[in-house]
């Protein structure tokens, strides 16, 4: 369009005056359209990458669901405990709580 705006001009007075009209009208209408589309240029891009991020906090909860039931294990174990746990009530609990370490970790 710009080209063909250049070219106008070279043209007699009357023509340019409308070669120069019709060209700036059609070049707005392509400007308006091209504010309208660059928002959706990157629209499936952004789809892929939020259906990733959903995707992976899905797996996240449910990874730490598990370890949370894990974690209730060791928490009934150590939660009637008035005294000073043994070492191998310590050592018990720990074994209990590794698998939801595991997870934690993983996630």
């Amino acid at each position: 369009i710009n080209a063909k705006l250049q070219g106008a001009r070279t043209c007699s007075a009357e023509t340019r005056k409308n070669a120069i009209s019709e060209f700036s009208a059609l070049q707005q209408k392509l400007t308006d359209a091209q504010k309208k589309l660059n928002p959706l240029k990157s629209f499936k891009a952004e789809l892929n990458l939020k259906i990733q991020v959903r995707s992976a906090l899905k797996e996240i909860a449910a990874k730490l669901e598990s370890a949370e039931v894990e974690v209730e294990k060791a928490t009934m174990m150590t939660g009637s405990v008035d005294r000073q746990m043994t070492e191998d009530e310590v050592a018990s609990t720990l074994e209990v709580l590794r698998p939801a370490r595991e997870v934690i970790t993983a996630a």
